[in-house]
C-alpha cells in the first residue's frame, strides 16, 4: 500500500497498514495452524531441516539484522514468532510489530521468503513445585502451537530446528506441548533439536528473561546447541556495507556503527554446519543440573552442546555478502550437534 505523502495522513495511513499488517498475519498463521497438509516438512527431507526463528525483535536492534540476514540466506525458515524480554509487559507485542515491519522491509527489498509470524508469550514459564521439567505448565500461543505441529510433521530423517535469540520461553512451551500430547522423549529426541543464544548463567540477559526454560533446555534430553553471548557479541556492524534498498537503509538508519550484532550468530550457525565453514570451534558438551534455588551445575557429558569459540570476522562477512544478495549456497548435507 503507497502511504499518502501529505502529514495530516501520514499517521492515520501507517496506524491503517500496521492494523492491516498484523491482522493478515494472524489470518495466515490461523490458517497454518489448522491446514494439516501445510505443516508438512520442505522436499528438502533430510537435507537440509527446516528451521524456526523465535526472537525478541524489538529489544535490540541485532534482531533486525538477524531476521534480514535469514530471510536472505539459503536457509529453510518455515517461521517466525514473538517473544517478550526480560518477562515485561507488552514487550511481546512490539516484538511482533517490529517483525511485521522488517519482513515486509525484506520481501519489498528482493527477499525470496515471507515466512508466517506468530504471537509469541508475552511472559516466562512458572518453575512447579515439583522441581521437576516435565511438570511446567507450557504457555499456549499461536508460536507454540504453531512449533508443536512442526515437531508432531518432523521424523528422525527430517526434523525440525527451533531456533531463538531471546528468551526460550516459546521453544520450551513448544515441546513441552508436544509431551503433553504423548510424545515420548526419544521420539522428541529424533523429530525436535534447539538452538539458543543463550549462556552459562542465569545472569546472562536472554537467560534471566526466563529463568526456568533455559534450565528445562538443557534437561530436556535433546540435541540442544547454544552459544553464549560472551562469543557472538564479537560481531560487530559496519555501517558502510549495508545495501542500498529499503531494508538496508532501515538497519543501517537504527543500528549504530560497531554495535554488537549478538543475535545474527542464529543464521550464522546454521549455515556454518550447512556449508561446512568452521566458523565455531572449542565445543563442549553439557548437561544442566539445578537445584530449587537455581544454582546451576554444569557437566560434560550428554546431548547438549556449548560453543566456546567463533571466527567473528567470517561470520559478519557472511552477514553483509547475504544482505547483498550473495548468499552461501547450502550443501546438501544434514545439520546436527557435534557429538
Amino acid at each position: 500500500m503507497q502511504l499518502h505523502h501529505a502529514i495530516a495522513e501520514r499517521g492515520r495511513c501507517l496506524n491503517w497498514s500496521r492494523a492491516l499488517a498484523r491482522f493478515l498475519g494472524v489470518a495466515v498463521a490461523v490458517a497454518l495452524f489448522y491446514a494439516e497438509g501445510t505443516f508438512a516438512q520442505t522436499s528438502l527431507t533430510g537435507e537440509r531441516p527446516d528451521i524456526f526463528i523465535d526472537t525478541d525483535a524489538k529489544n535490540e536492534v541485532d534482531d533486525q539484522n538477524m531476521i534480514a540476514y535469514c530471510l536472505f540466506s539459503d536457509l529453510p525458515i518455515v517461521g517466525v514468532s514473538a517473544s517478550h524480554w526480560k518477562d515485561r509487559k507488552g514487550t511481546e507485542e512490539e516484538s511482533y510489530d517490529e517483525l511485521v515491519k522488517v519482513v515486509d522491509l525484506c520481501r519489498r527489498s528482493g527477499s525470496p521468503k515471507d515466512p508466517p509470524i506468530y504471537h509469541g508469550a508475552d511472559r516466562a514459564l512458572s518453575k512447579p513445585e515439583s522441581g521437576n521439567t516435565w511438570d511446567t505448565v507450557p504457555i499456549e500461543t499461536p508460536a507454540s502451537r504453531a512449533m508443536m505441529k512442526r515437531i508432531e510433521h518432523a521424523s528422525k530423517d527430517d526434523p525440525i530446528w527451533l531456533a531463538a535469540t531471546g528468551p526460550a520461553t516459546n521453544m520450551a512451551s513448544a515441546v513441552l506441548l508436544a509431551a503433553k500430547k504423548g510424545m515420548t522423549q526419544e521420539q522428541l529426541r529424533q523429530r525436535v533439536k534447539l538452538f539458543w543464544i543463550g549462556g552459562e548463567g542465569t545472569d546472562e540477559f536472554n537467560w534471566s528473561g526466563d529463568v526456568w526454560a533455559g534450565v528445562i533446555l538443557g534437561r530436556f534430553g535433546l540435541d540442544h546447541v547454544r552459544w553464549p553471548a560472551y562469543e557472538t557479541r564479537k560481531i560487530k556492524a559496519d555501517l558502510s556495507r549495508y545495501p542500498e534498498n529499503e531494508v538496508g537503509n532501515y538497519l543501517r538508519g537504527i543500528t549504530p556503527d560497531g554495535k554488537a550484532l549478538y543475535d545474527i550468530a542464529a543464521p550464522a550457525a546454521f549455515i556454518n554446519r550447512h556449508a561446512e565453514k568452521g566458523w565455531e570451534s572449542n565445543l563442549r558438551h553439557f548437561v544442566v543440573v539445578s537445584s530449587p534455588d537455581y544454582d546451576l551445575a554444569w557437566r560434560e557429558e550428554g546431548p547438549n552442546t556449548m560453543v566456546r569459540n567463533v571466527d567473528e570476522d567470517a561470520m559478519a562477512n557472511d552477514f553483509y555478502e547475504t544482505l547483498h544478495r550473495n548468499p552461501a549456497r547450502i550443501k546438501t548435507t544434514p545439520i546436527t550437534s557435534e557429538r
